[in-house]
């Protein structure tokens, strides 16, 4: 949590940024944010958009290894989101664990889901010889 922002994979920060509060004292918190302006933005999107079509050609398999390893990434990252998330929101840091856990818990869930392919709706109708139309 430096303040930077991703776009294509390159780490980038702003002239223009913005300071958390801490809830409980309303009082700047360590660390500021970029804003991250219209241009990146629009470059964000174009990048996600031309990414689109090579990541749907991926392996279920390999979708939900990616969730997988987001939910991972994200406990590794547990306590230092927790702990500003407390400061930010004011939150307990049970009520916060356990909104991360719900988190993690639902991108395994996903993972399994795309993993097991029914959400595809895919169905093998055997043919009715008999059936008359």
């Amino acid at each position: 949590m430096n303040g930077a922002y991703l776009i294509g994979g390159e780490n980038r920060t702003s002239s223009e940024t913005f300071t958390g509060v801490a809830a409980a004292t309303g009082q700047a918190l360590d660390g500021d944010f970029a804003v991250t302006p219209l241009a990146d933005i629009a470059q964000a999107c174009a990048l996600a958009g031309a990414a689109f079509d090579t990541y749907r050609e991926t392996t279920p398999a390999a979708r939900a290894a990616f969730l997988e390893a987001i939910a991972t990434a994200l406990e590794a990252r547990a306590e230092a989101i927790i702990a500003r998330a407390m400061l930010e929101s004011g939150l307990p840091q049970g009520r916060l664990a356990g909104e991360l856990g719900r988190t993690t818990g639902q991108l395994r869930l996903f993972a399994t889901v795309v993993r097991e392919g029914t959400w595809a709706g895919a169905m093998i109708e055997p043919a009715l010889p008999d059936r008359q139309p």
